[in-house]
């Protein structure tokens, strides 16, 4: 309910664990920096109104899609919000060790290192057309997130395909 305040689409993806589509909201904002500070502020907003009405702190990730936002949120915990734009990808990701990467657990981190693949730069780096083979869908997955890229829209029916919107974590 407090998320539903501030964006006009929410998905809760798990108990603790939800994405917000803040386009509707940001929208007088003009493209661009003062875009995604605005997008930040409204994050920090709904921190502080999940502190001050369930008592509870939240780490909130602010990013062009559901998967930069979700790793954004990785990067200031606990209670952080982290804004990560577009201009700033995939290089903000290059350094952080594959497991970082969401969808990389124990097996398929073993698999990475196997073939020389240490870092989420690296996995950027490694052939598509290798990952392909290697590990089927998951692979082109995987590289397309190492490039911070995700389709996957907020919510069922989410409109604006192809456009970068803020999105949110938290």
């Amino acid at each position: 309910e407090i998320c539903e305040r501030r964006a006009h689409r929410v998905e809760v993806f798990s108990i603790d664990e939800v994405f917000l589509d803040l386009s509707s909201s940001l929208k007088e904002y003009p493209a661009g920096g003062e875009r995604w500070r605005a997008g930040l502020e409204l994050a920090r907003a709904v921190k502080s109104d999940v502190r001050r009405e369930l008592g509870l702190t939240a780490s909130v990730g602010v990013g062009p899609n559901k998967l930069v936002a979700k790793m954004a949120s990785e990067f200031q915990k606990p209670d952080g919000a982290t804004l990560i734009t577009p201009e700033q990808l995939p290089g903000i990701f290059d350094p952080l060790p594959i497991n970082k990467m969401v969808g990389v657990g124990g097996r398929m981190r073993r698999n990475l290192r196997a073939m020389g693949i240490e870092t989420i730069g690296d996995l950027a780096r490694a052939p598509r057309e290798v990952l392909k083979w290697r590990f089927g869908v998951m692979g082109d997955l995987l590289w397309k997130a190492a490039w911070g890229l995700d389709d996957s829209p907020v919510g069922v029916g989410s409109g604006g395909e192809g456009e970068v919107k803020p999105s949110g974590t938290g």
